[in-house]
């Protein structure tokens, strides 16, 4: 039996290897997460899962646009399960009393800069506007709402309540977009349009 290493024996080299080892590529990505996420240990870490998802996928023809795209993607997700939680651990959907909003106005902080104070105010302001808008809603709708704001899907929601998917997905549909209508008039209200 000889020591020596066949062809068979070295097994197929990932392409992705080489790619994702060139420190440019991986630069890139980080820059194109930092523009979405603006927080570098969670752009750090959309850029590792990143890595990890093309690692398991075959050779691709444009490896630097799909590197780029699943970046992407992954920044896009996380934006939205930020804005959903930010929104489900603020709003108890509870009538707000006239002291409460009061002392809740939204002050700059000297501590932040410039653009983290507007993002905060802005926050603050659509907090404001969906628990306005949400307390017209039944107990029901504000139980679908707040299942769909901490991200649960209709098959999770109607496996839980014991109920048709069917008749899960169109109340979801419908309490969606009755918000939504309803935080754009309070939006353009509030903008003085």
């Amino acid at each position: 039996m000889s020591n020596e290493v066949s062809k068979s024996d070295e097994g197929i080299c990932n392409p992705w290897v080489s790619f994702l080892e060139d420190p440019t590529e991986r630069k890139r990505g980080l820059a194109l997460a930092l523009r979405f996420l603006r927080n570098p240990c969670e752009a750090e870490d959309v850029v590792q899962d990143a890595c990890v998802r093309v690692f398991r996928q075959p050779g691709k023809e444009h490896m630097s646009s799909y590197f780029l795209k699943t970046v992407q993607n992954l920044c896009f997700s996380r934006l939205v399960s930020r804005s959903r939680s930010m929104l489900a651990k603020a709003q108890s959907l509870a009538p707000a009393n006239e002291e409460s909003e009061e002392t809740s106005m939204p002050t700059p902080d000297p501590g932040f800069n410039p653009e983290v104070n507007e993002e905060r105010i802005e926050n603050k302001r659509l907090r404001r506007i969906v628990g306005a808008c949400s307390q017209k809603l039944t107990n029901r709708e504000k139980a679908l709402f707040l299942s769909h704001l901490r991200g649960y899907s209709n098959e999770e929601i109607a496996k839980t309540w014991g109920e048709d998917i069917k008749v899960i997905r169109k109340e979801m549909n419908a309490v969606i977009a009755k918000m939504r209508y309803r935080c754009r008039r309070e939006n353009k209200k509030e903008s003085g349009q």
